[in-house]
C-alpha cells in the first residue's frame, strides 16, 4: 500500500459536527489520481507525537482539483476529535486510493445520487467533477439530515446546482422544523412518493445509495416501491459508531490482509467443500455440517454490488457486500 506525506492546507468545520480537511503536496506537486468517489485511509501524530490508528474517509474534491484533496468528516470519537486539535501546515499521512463505488462519465450518463448524513461526501466528488469538467450527465441529489446544520456541503451544492443545469438537489431534513418554505428542501424523510415526484421516469438511471445501513435499507425498499431493479442499485454503507475501540485494531489488521487474505482462505474453503463431498459419499457415515464450525470472514477487499442485504459494521471495515468507513 503505497502511502503520501501531505500536510493540512485549509481546515473548516463544517455544520455542528463535521469538519472538511484540505491536503496538499509541500513541495507544490499534484495530488494523486483518483477517481469520484474513493476513499482514502489517513492517520497522524496527535500532541503527544504517537502515530494515531488508521481511518478511512471518502474524497470529496474532483480529480481535476489535483492542487489538493478534500475530506469531509464527521467527528464521533477520539480520532476525530484530535484532528481538530490539528492546524495548517500539521503532516497528515495518507494512503493511495481505493473503491469501486464511482461515478463513470462513460457509463452513467443519468444518475441518481440518495445520501443519508456523511453519505454525500463520496458524492461531492462526482458533483464537482461533473461541473468543473461542463459534462452532459445528468446528476439527480436527495440528500437526507436531521437538520440543516447537519447537512455537510450544504452552500457549495446550492451553488453547483446554479452553476451546472444538470444537476438537481432535493435536501430532506427530519428533526428539524422549517420555519419558512425553503425552496428544494423538505420538512420530511424520503419516501417512495417524495422519490417519484422527484426523480420522475425510472428507465435507463443508475441509483447510488451511501449512508447508514438503516437508511439505505429503507432507500432500497422505496426505489423497488417505485419499479427500479437490483440492477440499476449500488451501493456503500458508512458505519456511524465512534472512531476508537478494541475493534479499531481488528478493522486494520483485516484491511491490511486485503487480497492476500482472500488467497490465504481460499484453500480452507477448498479443503472445507471437499470434506464435506467425502462425507455425503459414504452412506455409512454420519452427515456432518461443517458449515456450523466455520466462520465466514468478512476482511474482504471492498466491492460494489446491486441492492445487497444491509450489514452493519464498525467504521472502515471492508466487507463481502458493503464498504462501510466513517465519512
Amino acid at each position: 500500500m503505497h502511502e503520501y506525506k501531505y500536510y493540512i492546507k485549509k481546515i473548516t468545520k463544517n455544520g455542528d459536527d463535521a469538519v472538511i480537511l484540505e491536503l496538499g503536496d509541500i513541495r507544490g506537486i499534484p495530488v494523486f489520481d483518483f477517481e469520484p468517489g474513493q476513499y482514502v485511509m489517513i492517520y497522524y501524530k496527535d500532541k503527544k507525537g504517537d502515530l494515531t490508528q488508521k481511518h478511512t474517509f471518502s474524497i470529496a474534491s474532483s480529480p481535476t482539483e489535483n492542487g489538493s484533496v478534500r475530506l469531509g468528516i464527521r467527528v464521533l470519537g477520539s480520532f476525530t476529535s484530535g484532528i481538530l486539535q490539528l492546524e495548517m501546515g500539521d503532516e497528515i499521512f495518507v494512503s493511495e486510493p481505493y473503491g469501486n463505488f464511482t461515478f463513470k462519465k462513460e457509463k452513467h450518463f443519468d444518475l441518481v445520487l440518495i445520501a443519508g448524513g456523511v453519505g454525500i461526501t463520496p458524492f461531492m466528488s462526482a458533483l464537482r467533477y461533473a461541473t468543473l469538467q461542463h459534462l452532459p450527465n445528468k446528476l439527480t441529489l436527495l440528500y437526507s439530515n436531521r437538520t440543516r446544520r447537519s447537512a455537510l456541503f450544504l452552500d457549495e451544492i446550492y451553488e453547483l446546482t446554479k452553476k451546472n443545469e444538470n444537476i438537481r438537489a432535493l435536501f430532506s431534513i427530519t428533526e428539524e422544523r422549517l420555519s419558512q418554505n425553503v425552496k428544494g428542501m423538505l420538512n420530511q424523510k424520503i419516501d417512495s412518493g417524495v422519490m417519484k415526484n422527484f426523480i420522475g421516469h425510472t428507465y435507463g438511471k443508475t441509483f447510488f445509495i451511501c449512508g447508514p445501513p438503516s437508511f439505505m435499507t429503507a432507500m432500497i425498499e422505496n426505489l423497488k416501491s417505485i419499479g427500479v431493479d437490483d440492477s440499476q442499485i449500488e451501493t456503500e454503507a458508512f458505519s456511524m459508531m465512534p472512531d476508537s475501540g478494541w475493534w479499531l485494531k481488528i478493522r486494520n489488521t483485516v484491511y491490511a490482509l486485503g487480497f492476500a487474505g482472500i488467497v490465504f482462505l481460499l484453500p480452507f474453503y477448498f479443503i472445507q467443500r471437499a470434506g464435506k463431498s467425502a462425507t455425503v459419499a459414504n452412506s455409512n457415515a454420519p452427515a456432518v455440517d461443517l458449515n456450523s464450525a466455520t466462520a465466514t470472514p468478512s476482511g474482504v477487499s471492498p466491492v460494489t454490488v446491486s441492492a445487497p442485504s444491509t450489514v452493519s459494521a464498525p467504521i472502515g471495515v471492508p466487507l463481502p457486500a458493503r464498504r462501510t468507513r466513517t465519512s
